[in-house]
C-alpha cells in the first residue's frame, strides 16, 4: 500500500481541494510544501518491546489457558507479535475448538 492508497482521507488531498476551490494559482512548488507538511502530520508508530520477564509471563499465561487475543491486549502488542513469542519459545500451539 502505497502513501496515498486512499487520498480522500489523506490531509494532503483535502488541502488541494482547499486551494482549488478558492480558486488559488496553483503554482508546483507551492504544492510540493504543502505536501511536505501534510505528509509530516502523520504519527509514529510507538513500539513496545517485552522484557523477558514479560515474555515468560506472557508465554506461561498462554501455557494456562489464555487466549491469543486477551494476552495480547493485556500486554499492549499486536496478536501476531503473541504468536511469534509462543512460537520461539518452542510451545505447542492449541487446537481451534468450536
Amino acid at each position: 500500500m502505497g502513501l496515498c492508497s486512499n487520498p480522500a482521507s489523506h490531509p494532503a488531498f483535502d488541502r488541494l481541494l482547499h486551494i482549488l476551490s478558492e480558486g488559488a494559482d496553483f503554482q508546483p512548488e507551492n504544492m510540493a510544501m504543502t505536501w511536505e507538511k501534510s505528509v509530516s502530520v502523520r504519527k509514529a508508530q510507538r513500539q513496545h518491546q517485552l522484557k523477558p520477564r514479560e515474555i515468560n509471563e506472557l508465554v506461561y499465561a498462554y501455557k494456562s489457558g489464555e487466549l491469543v487475543n486477551d494476552l495480547a491486549e493485556r500486554f499492549s502488542i499486536h496478536r501476531t507479535t503473541v504468536i511469534e513469542h509462543i512460537r520461539r519459545s518452542g510451545i505447542r500451539f492449541r487446537s481451534k475448538t468450536r
